[in-house]
């Protein structure tokens, strides 16, 4: 891979775990999260809510910023997030989690049931 450290330690954290899953679909969510600041992927809720389909975890390789109250009950999992773009996605009744922590239980989370938004 491409680098070896990064200052915010929560973005080191998740390389870290996506580098020891094997998985083709984790694979390319590494692919993406492991870029220089410069390249790293930021989305708004605006985006989460016009390519959410129902039943799907929301998977986004980047940074989620608010902008609007997330309009679907949906289950968002980012590497980073603002704090209002956590507060907007509660306030619509979805659930925001921190790739770091999804990463540490995925057993049984099929690849069909997640989608990328980037």
């Amino acid at each position: 891979m491409k680098h070896t450290e990064f200052e915010n330690p929560l973005w080191n954290n998740t390389v870290g775990m996506l580098r020891r899953i094997k998985q083709p679909f984790w694979r390319a969510v590494l692919e993406i999260v492991d870029r220089s600041r410069r390249r790293r992927v930021v989305v708004s809720i605006e985006k989460v809510n016009r390519y959410y389909r129902e039943g799907k975890i929301v998977i986004i390789p980047g940074k989620l910023l608010g902008g609007e109250t997330l309009k679907h009950k949906a289950k968002v999992v980012a590497v980073d997030a603002s704090r209002g773009a956590i507060e907007m996605i509660k306030r619509g009744g979805g659930e925001f989690i921190y790739m770091e922590e999804f990463l540490k239980n995925i057993d049984g989370i099929k690849p069909s049931d997640l989608m990328i938004i980037r």
